[in-house]
């Protein structure tokens, strides 16, 4: 057994680590070529198998091989995250996505003690000190572009970890893409507090809202954007000058004319009225609101004082009555 010496001390955990990573990545070479058609199956009448073709008899063998192993779920599942997340250099540019497919196959095939560990780790990104102080050179927008930030050999922990949630969220059933819309309200939304976070959340589940409709009839794609609002409103209090503006609006207009219409209109409209002065002339159309009307809720107004008696001769009190109100 190898052993790691730190301060007099032996640490295997390194060791074995990556051990299990070794072994979890021979697994998946042996899947992908099982996808890629490089593996002779047995001649076998696939019409009336209990498996359809020979990729889904590779996920199940590949599966029941995982879970066989004698490590946790959460272990089995972060080694299997960790072959892109840590050891890419060891993966062909030019195959990367195929690793990626392979792992959200894997990935959303499995249990839920499994897949629920990817969600660990995008909470473990989304509280991130890159994330929670943003200190690069290149905008959010660059390093969450798969294409640029793999290319240019950038930063490339936010793309692994978003292509891996988008490979198992794309090949997810019902069930497991049900779960989001919760992990969003209890998780990803309260932990927003930098523009750059609500960014990074955006990009995570803004490419799955259709499939909110079609596999829910529950208007799950209205919880999502609800979420969506209420990590704006915490974002807005907390940073002091907005850089991404004009896109985080985009966004949330594409959501309202593709997904939502105006379903969201009441749910939403009180959210954009705490909001700050310039995204609320950014959204005003969501709640329908004139530019002078938006400027107008803005302006401080003089309160009248009026004179409230109390029934006797006494000299009336005077007190001072808020008439601003809120457009219906």
């Amino acid at each position: 057994i190898k052993c790691e010496i730190n301060n007099g001390s032996f640490n295997l955990n390194f060791y074995l680590f990556n051990n299990n990573v070794i072994k979890i990545k021979i697994f998946l070479y042996h899947f992908l070529k099982a996808m890629n058609g490089n593996v002779k199956f047995p001649n076998i009448d696939w019409r009336f198998n209990e498996f359809p073709n020979p990729a889904v008899y590779a996920l199940y063998m590949t599966c029941a091989e995982l879970m066989a192993l004698p490590l946790s779920p959460a272990s089995v599942a972060n080694s299997i995250l960790d072959v892109v997340m840590q050891r890419y250099t060891e993966i062909p540019s030019h195959e990367i996505h195929g690793w990626i497919n392979s792992i959200g196959l894997i990935m959303s095939a499995l249990p839920e003690p499994f897949w629920v560990t990817l969600q660990d780790r995008i909470m473990q990104m989304m509280q991130s000190p890159g994330l929670t102080n943003w200190q690069y050179a290149h905008t959010p927008f660059q390093l969450f572009n798969f294409d640029l930030a793999h290319g240019c050999m950038l930063d490339n922990r936010f793309i692994y970890m978003l292509a891996l949630a988008h490979a198992t969220w794309h090949h997810a059933g019902v069930g497991h893409i049900a779960s989001i819309p919760l992990f969003a309200k209890e998780k990803l939304g309260p932990s927003v507090y930098s523009e750059e976070q609500f960014i990074f959340l955006c990009h995570l589940v803004a490419p799955f809202l259709s499939r909110y409709n079609l596999d829910k009839p529950s208007p799950s794609i209205l919880d999502i954007t609800v979420e969506l609002f209420n990590a704006l409103e915490r974002m807005d209090k907390h940073v002091q000058t907005l850089r991404y503006m004009d896109p985080i609006c985009d966004l949330l207009y594409h959501i309202k004319y593709m997904y939502v219409g105006n379903l969201m209109k009441s749910e939403v409209e009180g959210i954009v009225f705490r909001l700050r002065l310039p995204l609320q002339k950014k959204l005003r159309f969501i709640t329908q609101l004139s530019l002078a009307e938006v400027e107008a809720m803005n302006q401080p107004s003089a309160d009248p004082v009026v004179p409230i008696s109390n029934g006797t001769n006494d000299s009336a009190t005077p007190q001072n009555i808020n008439t601003a109100t809120i457009p219906q």
